[in-house]
Parts: C-alpha cells; sequence; structure tokens
C-alpha cells in the first residue's frame, strides 16, 4: 500500500512520537524522554522505521531479555547485534542525534545497573534518548540528576494504527 494512500487517523500516533521526538530536540530540556503505556510492539515498529528513514539521525536500539544478541536494532542504516550495553555500541551510536529504545522492561531484571548506567551515559552524551516503558518510575529514582521527561499514550487504539504504518513503511522499504 502506498503511504500517501493511509487516512488521518493510521498516521496520528506515528505523526505524535514523530512530533515529540522533534519537539525534544528542539528545546534541549530533555535528554531523556520516557515514553509510557504504549505497547513495545507498536514502539518498535515505529521506530525500526523511523530509524530507516533518517539513518545519518536516528538509531534504534532493542534490548532482549534472551536470545543469542542481547542488542539489536538498527544504527546508521544498518541492522546490527550485540552482545551488551557496551562501549563499542557507544561509539557507533555518538554521532546520532535520536536514540529510540524499546525493551527497556523486559531486559531491566537481566541488566539491572548496567541499564541504569548505560541510560546514564545516554543521557549525558547524546542529544535524545527516547524509551518506551510501561511505568517510568522504575527509572526515574535512579536517573533524577538528569533532564528526565514523561510522555503518557493515554489512547490504547493508536497504538493498532502506529503498528500497521511502521509495518507498511517496513515492507515498502524492502519490496523491490
Amino acid at each position: 500500500m502506498d503511504s500517501r494512500s493511509l487516512d488521518a487517523g493510521a498516521l496520528t500516533l506515528a505523526a505524535q512520537l514523530d512530533r515529540l521526538v522533534a519537539q525534544s530536540l528542539g528545546a534541549r530540556r530533555h535528554r531523556l524522554v520516557f515514553v509510557e503505556r504504549l505497547p513495545d510492539a507498536a514502539f518498535a515498529l515505529w521506530a525500526r522505521a523511523k530509524a530507516a528513514r533518517e539513518p545519518d539521525e536516528v538509531a534504534y536500539l532493542d534490548l532482549l531479555a534472551d536470545g543469542p544478541s542481547f542488542v539489536t536494532g538498527r544504527i546508521v542504516g544498518l541492522d546490527v547485534s550485540g552482545d551488551d550495553l557496551d562501549e563499542a555500541l557507544n561509539v557507533v551510536l555518538t554521532g546520532r542525534s535520536v536514540v529510540l529504545v524499546s525493551g527497556l522492561d523486559r531486559s531491566r531484571a537481566r541488566l539491572g545497573e548496567r541499564l541504569f548506567r548505560w541510560l546514564d551515559w545516554s543521557a549525558t552524551h547524546l542529544p535524545l534518548t527516547v524509551a518506551n516503558t510501561r511505568e517510568a518510575n522504575a527509572y526515574l529514582a535512579h536517573l533524577r540528576h538528569h533532564n528526565v521527561a514523561v510522555v503518557q499514550i493515554l489512547d490504547r487504539r493508536l497504538s493498532a494504527d502506529a503498528a500497521a504504518l511502521a509495518g507498511r513503511a517496513i515492507q515498502s522499504r524492502q519490496d523491490p
């Protein structure tokens, strides 16, 4: 399906998230933004599509609780995978304007303090990190010394629109 034929409803959440990123970058007040109450699958699809559309500026990371690669994502237009939140990952993220992160909640128990150290690094070294979570309070206490914003997505119906839109964008990039 051609993206020009999408109705306004399908664009609503993707447009909101795009606007959130643009406003957060423009304001320079928040280096960490937690998006709350949006299903991780919908956020991940939008984030992957955004990283595909803007490879020089936007990176996407998905933190996994298990599997052969703990960190997967899209950085500089390439699909990446790695074993941990480490210095090598930080080097390739440096220079990106926005890092979008899904899988925060499922990786928190496994990573523990390493996750908080990495979030601290991203808040210190990257212009903007946007992470999706069910509950931001689990992170705010550890990161209170940084500029942190929490944005709640209250209309769950919008998440299906975002997933469909991002899925179409990803599919159109893969089709010859």
